[in-house]
């Protein structure tokens, strides 16, 4: 089995929907990025850059897909997930943001710091912004403000319901599940990238 460091984009997308009851309780959660090299209802096989890793998909996965967006489709009212790098000064700037909008009712609301060392905000937007001195957008949760400001180059995605039919050998996922003792990973949710 093989285990990567989630990129931003992904390990926002990871924490936002970590909510989801598919993870078994207490169990530590494992995450597999790579090529699906092959996938039937029930399995697949992800091929990483160190080797395979078998995958078991059940009724209970989350088949996700991620499609690129930009900062017009961001609105007021929209939910995010926003993965920022804090400075020393406090302010937050955008390494990636994932439009959420369809996953409000399972998403994590709020801001957690992240293992790379970022902060996650999961939020609703109070407003955009975009003027001479840059983009920034507000968003609030649990009776805070987050002001985050969002650079030129930040990779926004829109995240969409999914199937396991959607997914096709190929393709760039990230998979998060438990592993199993005999390394196979049960499959929580599946993110085609």
């Amino acid at each position: 089995m093989t285990l990567h460091r989630l990129g931003p984009s992904a390990a926002v997308l990871a924490v936002a929907l970590a909510a989801g009851a598919a993870l078994a309780a207490g169990a530590p959660t494992t995450t597999v990025q790579g090529t699906l090299a092959s996938i039937t209802a029930t399995a697949a096989d992800v091929t990483t850059t160190t080797g395979t890793t078998a995958v078991a998909i059940t009724d209970e996965t989350r088949v996700t897909r991620r499609v690129p967006a930009t900062l017009a489709d961001v609105k007021t009212g929209s939910f995010l997930g926003v993965a920022a790098n804090r400075t020393a000064d406090g302010r937050l700037t955008a390494v990636s943001i994932n439009i959420l909008d369809a996953f409000r009712a399972v998403a994590r609301s709020g801001q957690f710091p992240m293992a790379s060392g970022d902060v996650m905000t999961n939020a609703d937007v109070t407003s955009v912004v975009t003027s001479a001195s840059g983009r920034t957008i507000t968003m609030t949760y649990q009776g805070k403000t987050a002001r985050i400001i969002v650079p030129p180059n930040t990779p926004i995605h829109r995240v969409e319901p999914a199937t396991i039919a959607d997914l096709k050998a190929g393709q760039q996922v990230t998979v998060r599940g438990t592993a199993g003792p005999d390394g196979r990973v049960a499959a929580s949710s599946i993110s085609i990238e």
